[in-house]
């Protein structure tokens, strides 16, 4: 990501919540603060982002987001009731836990749900615009969710300590017992890093975070994630099928068919605890 990408992502993320900030206080009108809401919630922030980067840079680093209709379909198959955590560790701009969320009880103020929210969710992503964003849009969520403006409410442009900068390939996910991970990892090829069980050459991205997630949680841990269809079907892959029977129990790998037709690659939902 260049320079000037990652201050234009800086510059929309600020003015997302400057935008929200003006519907929850200054705008009189309901419709006014219901289409703010919707424009955030909803295609807009991600129309943003592939603006700013472009198709050839979003392919090169795998930056897809997952959108409503696969969100949903990732965050169902995870029995968020249970979950004392829901950790995404490659947030981008929070379309998994936005779907979570929408799963999520309300506390008896937008502030308190907020809080609540905070210590539940939790995300990681390389790039901090993207993390604020996800922070912007849960608070939005919030709102809608709530039904009304709070005249007195300060929208925190600061995201929780939940949700950190950081390399997920590199630092620890601090998983724990009774937590559910929810994934969207990036397709893009790589050469196969050292610690893969999976031999060496050009492997999907979405490989060191699956064998990260399976390999460094604890038991107990439910996860949902959807990642390329090869690792589900490809002969390539057969020893990391294996090893991941082996570290789960109630492991369910299912075909669902082309993620889009920008992204031009097969999928499948992996559900399972470990």
């Amino acid at each position: 990501m260049t320079p000037n990408q990652l201050s234009a992502l800086t510059a929309y993320a600020q003015a997302t919540h400057a935008g929200l900030s003006v519907a929850i206080r200054q705008t009189p009108s309901h419709a006014m603060r219901t289409q703010t809401l919707h424009e955030v919630l909803n295609g807009h922030p991600a129309q943003a982002v592939n603006d700013i980067l472009g198709r050839s840079r979003r392919r090169r680093q795998g930056i897809f987001f997952s959108g409503t209709q696969w969100a949903t379909l990732i965050t169902n198959a995870l029995p968020v009731e249970r979950c004392e955590r829901i950790v995404d560790p490659a947030c981008g701009i929070g379309d998994l836990l936005l779907a979570t969320a929408r799963q999520l009880p309300l506390g008896p103020t937008l502030d308190a749900t907020l809080n609540a929210w905070a210590r539940r969710l939790a995300g990681m992503d390389l790039h901090g615009p993207f993390l604020a964003l996800a922070w912007h849009r849960l608070q939005a969520l919030a709102m809608e969710r709530h039904g009304l403006a709070h005249p007195r409410l300060r929208l925190a442009i600061e995201c929780p300590v939940s949700f950190r900068v950081a390399n997920s390939l590199r630092e620890p996910w601090e998983l724990r017992a009774g937590d559910g991970l929810v994934m969207n990892p990036p397709f893009q090829a790589i050469t196969a890093p050292r610690s893969t069980i999976n031999g060496t050459g050009r492997v999907t991205a979405a490989l060191p975070f699956l064998e990260r997630a399976v390999g460094h949680a604890p038991a107990g841990v439910h996860i949902a994630a959807l990642v390329p269809e090869v690792l589900r079907s490809g002969s390539r892959y057969e020893r990391l099928r294996d090893w991941l029977a082996q570290r789960c129990e109630q492991l369910h790998f299912e075909a669902r068919g082309l993620f889009s037709r920008e992204a031009n690659i097969d999928v499948a939902l992996l559900v399972a605890t470990t």
